[in-house]
């Protein structure tokens, strides 16, 4: 099957602008497994889950997938705003129009959803499939109800989205770790209903999950619906829905959650529209719905709750492939390996790390401190900036934006302020060649003139000096101007940061060093709090003498039990699903479903 290719045209600005991001990203060779996933994207015919650790090289197969793929057709998003611009996309809530009110909303059509779109679920060894369970234990739905269940989700969703999902035939969905269960559960709703096939999962989109379950978990949300366990039973059904979901709503929530018309039809939300870019929906009279009961501050569920997105409904109807990646390609020493390999499944011992906190770095080797909360970072660089004194002049970037919401802050400062001794490390690539990339460390020694913009495109912005930063002997001296980072869908930019893309780097939080490579690393665990944050924080040194630690304690070095009896059976998940990709190639193809209106 031929590839399909971008197309070519005189670029606006601002795609002039992202076109030049896009060739920072280095462009590496992939090994056959990692092939067998970008031909897997290009086919557009499965579902995928591409797990593994930390280096492991996900981030070089999603590049690839989106050098291959038509724009036009392809999503990419992530849990976090930071997350979805290093892959060049936007977040999962941007691009599904999800918002807090939304996706509570979506969820209140719990039982008359799960009813209306139970599917055949397929046995494992996929010789058939089995009827399907429906949520209340009746059997489906009339087309008449599910078309009228189709126009009452429809009359929620954003319009723009459901425009781009029904364009669209893959979402690359980055971080999946992170993504929370309500929120795919509300991506499955909306997808279903925005793209009228209201019985497949994700309305037939093919859907490819990128993201490790045994690094970062999803934020704690004491706001978010508790969303059911699910679970494939002996003879390949899911378990049925239970009986009290949708639960009722946290009673601190505003009554403007939930808003319903006369015929008991939710409507949008007023604010969600308004932060979509539309018209705010007039008023509705509040009305209650007899299928939520009364709300509660605390109610007693009958069941148990997911933790991560594979343990729910969409997911287990999705049944992606399996493909783990075990080869590292960020540490090359075996002892440095099998440290990190123990650590990402919550294994360690005081053997094992005591040579770690005896290390010394050189000393004028660049140190990033990584620690566990924000409080500890800020403190530390604060620290260690007041002590550079007043001697020299300071200068201050403030951001540009536009259309960017709250995200930009994550990423990049939104006011930076500089002195010659500043320690910076470089949040963007600009080099990767010259080894001037992402999580490149160095010192500001000047600033010179800035006799030009600073910024192509459209974003010219003049300031009064541009630092020169000192990365080491390797890269030497470099002017940092300023940058510019773009929330982009079907190759429209959605919003734009515009800002010298560097943060002060005595410290940073282990969250924040998700995806770098560091040369000089030293890691106090003594406030682990999360699953897997320690792992990352140690993942992030490239050899075994450039690591030091401090805090160490057995205690800190956790996995999540639930993610880590998952990913130790991906394994015989990898083989039964490629088994099911075989025996599929091998069988006549199904007849087409049946259309919905």
């Amino acid at each position: 099957m031929p590839t399909p290719k971008r197309p070519r045209g005189k670029a606006a600005p601002e795609a002039e602008l992202a076109a030049q991001v896009d060739d920072h990203d280095p462009i590496v060779p992939l090994t056959e497994k990692q092939l067998v996933v970008v031909n897997l994207a290009v086919e557009g015919k499965q579902s995928v889950l591409l797990s593994g650790g930390a280096g492991t090289g996900k981030s070089a197969i999603v590049r690839e997938i989106r050098r291959r793929l038509d724009p036009s057709t392809l999503i990419l998003c992530a849990p976090t705003g930071v997350a979805a611009i290093n892959i060049g996309g936007g977040t999962v809530h941007q691009t599904f129009g999800l918002g807090v009110q939304t996706e509570r909303t979506i969820l209140l059509h719990g039982r008359r959803k799960a009813a209306a779109t139970a599917v055949a679920p397929t046995t494992p060894d996929d010789k058939g499939p089995h009827p399907a369970t429906a949520a209340t234990e009746e059997q489906l739905i009339p087309d008449a109800a599910r078309a009228k269940l189709q126009r009452d989700i429809a009359g929620i969703i954003n319009k723009d989205a459901a425009a781009r999902l029904r364009q669209a035939q893959t979402v690359i969905v980055d971080e999946v770790s992170m993504l929370q269960p309500m929120t795919i559960h509300a991506m499955d709703v909306v997808a279903r209903a925005a793209r009228g096939r209201m019985t497949e999962a994700f309305g037939g989109l093919q859907m490819i999950f990128v993201g490790d379950f045994l690094q970062l978990p999803p934020v704690r949300d004491k706001t978010a619906v508790p969303i059911p366990a699910t679970t494939r039973l002996p003879d390949g059904s899911l378990s049925p829905v239970p009986h009290d979901f949708p639960p009722p709503l946290p009673v601190k929530l505003p009554e403007s959650v939930i808003k319903a018309s006369d015929d008991g039809t939710a409507s949008t939300p007023s604010d969600e529209g308004a932060q979509a870019g539309r018209s705010p929906a007039p008023q509705v009279p509040t009305m209650p719905d007899p299928a939520v009961p009364t709300l509660q501050p605390k109610v007693k569920l009958s069941y148990k709750s997911a933790k991560y997105v594979f343990q729910t409904r969409p997911w287990l109807e999705l049944n992606p492939r399996v493909i783990e990646l075990r080869e590292i390609f960020r540490q090359k020493e075996p002892k440095l390996l099998s440290l990190l390999n123990d650590a990402r499944v919550g294994v360690s011992s005081e053997k094992q790390f005591a040579p770690l906190l005896k290390h010394q770095h050189p000393k004028d080797a660049f140190v990033v401190r990584i620690r566990s909360t924000n409080e500890e970072v800020d403190y530390t660089n604060s620290l260690h900036y007041d002590r550079l004194g007043h001697d020299g002049p300071e200068h201050s970037y403030a951001a540009f934006t536009k259309g960017w919401g709250k995200c930009g802050g994550q990423l990049c400062p939104t006011l930076l302020h500089l002195k010659i001794g500043t320690a910076v490390m470089l949040l963007k690539n600009i080099d990767v060649g010259g080894n001037l990339a992402n999580g490149s460390t160095g010192v500001v020694v000047d600033f010179a003139p800035a006799d030009m913009d600073s910024v192509a495109g459209s974003y010219a912005i003049r300031d009064a000096a541009i630092p020169i930063v000192d990365f080491g002997p390797r890269v030497g001296r470099r002017a940092i101007g300023r940058a510019a980072w773009q929330m982009t869908c079907f190759g429209k930019i959605t919003g734009s940061f515009v800002q010298v893309p560097l943060r002060h780097a005595w410290a940073i939080t282990a969250h924040k060093s998700q995806g770098m490579t560091l040369q000089y690393v030293d890691v106090d665990l003594s406030r682990c709090f999360e699953y897997g944050q320690a792992y990352v924080a140690l993942s992030r040194a490239k050899q075994y003498e450039n690591l030091k630690v401090t805090g160490f304690s057995a205690k800190k070095i956790r996995a999540c039990p639930v993610a880590k009896e998952f990913t130790l059976g991906l394994a015989d998940a990898e083989a039964a699903t490629a088994h099911r990709t075989s025996t599929a190639k091998e069988s006549p193809p199904p007849p087409p479903p049946s259309t919905t209106v």
